[in-house]
């Protein structure tokens, strides 16, 4: 009786980190998937600092910008597609690290970041 208790306690113990790793992939998957909905496709760029750390750094391919030049280019798209609405279609977590597929569509009005229209 005392090893069968003593064999769930330890698989208890065992299993229990990875329900706190699965919950905080969930909170970090949550943050990540507002800038897309709330600041992306609806344009509540007041809620980024909420969003944010300090010293948040947007990791682009060609150079790192740092918070005022990324939320420069949030708005530079909305500019360009102000009816942008991003769909995320799938969010893969480990740790701290989040990854979106992600959809987007909106009518581009020859402005802002978006590529130039026809």
């Amino acid at each position: 009786m005392n090893r069968i208790f003593v064999a769930a306690v330890l698989t208890i113990l065992a299993v229990m980190p990875a329900f706190g790793e699965d919950l905080r992939a969930d909170k970090n998957k949550a943050v990540v998937r507002r800038v897309f909905t709330d600041i992306l496709s609806q344009g509540k760029f007041e809620v980024a600092a909420e969003i944010y750390a300090k010293g948040y750094v947007n990791h682009e391919p060609t150079k790192d910008l740092g918070f005022d030049e990324s939320e420069a280019v949030d708005h530079g798209w909305r500019a360009a597609f102000p009816d942008l609405e991003l769909t995320v279609e799938r969010e893969i977590a480990e740790g701290d690290f989040v990854t979106v597929l992600w959809r987007g569509r909106g009518t581009n009005t020859g402005s802002g970041n978006g590529p130039e229209r026809d």
